[in-house]
């Protein structure tokens, strides 16, 4: 429908003939990301809500986030951290706080907490080159994972301590 309307537009033949045009499913389709909220945009390249604060002439950045109110959360969060008055002062920022993981600091080798995606990341270097082998919801599981990709090279295990149960692994990794 949109290539039709931009056909129409340029007064070019239609490219979908057998499309027909309705104006409100395309602006539904291709709706203005403007948002409420003070320090909240929209990152269409991502396609996620960003944070951005600034103070003092410095910009401080809260992230990137799915719902345009965990953004909104963020930009109050940093606001307390640098003592400003929140900018968006009907957003519960306590919801948000369950959010965040209270120590990013994994116990396991090769598992990282990744603060943009919210989730825990698990990296293998072997020979020189650097194995990224996905993100997890669970911190053990990513553990799991890397411990197999050692099996897989024939090197010592990382993470020794913990079996590895194929079976506990459920969650898809997500491969960049």
């Amino acid at each position: 429908m949109k290539v039709n309307s931009l056909c129409d537009e340029f007064r070019i033949e239609r490219k979908n003939p057998m499309i027909t045009i309705e104006p409100d499913a395309i602006q539904k389709q291709f709706k203005n990301y403007t948002s409420i909220y003070f320090g909240v945009s929209w990152k269409k390249d991502i396609k996620q809500w960003r944070s951005q604060l600034t103070v003092n002439k410095k910009k401080y950045y809260g992230g990137h986030f799915d719902k345009e109110e965990d953004a909104a959360m963020s930009i109050n969060l940093l606001c307390d951290k640098f003592e400003v008055e929140r900018k968006n002062p009907t957003v519960n920022t306590e919801l948000f706080e369950a959010y965040e993981v209270p120590n990013s600091t994994s116990q396991y080798i090769g598992v990282y907490w990744h603060k943009k995606h919210k989730k825990w990341r698990a990296l293998l270097m072997y020979n020189g080159k650097r194995y990224f082998i996905g993100l997890f919801d669970n911190e053990k599981d990513a553990a799991m994972k890397l411990n197999s990709l050692c099996d897989k090279f024939g090197i010592q295990r990382k993470n020794p301590m913990i079996d590895i149960q194929f079976d506990a692994i459920r969650q898809k990794k997500r491969i960049f």
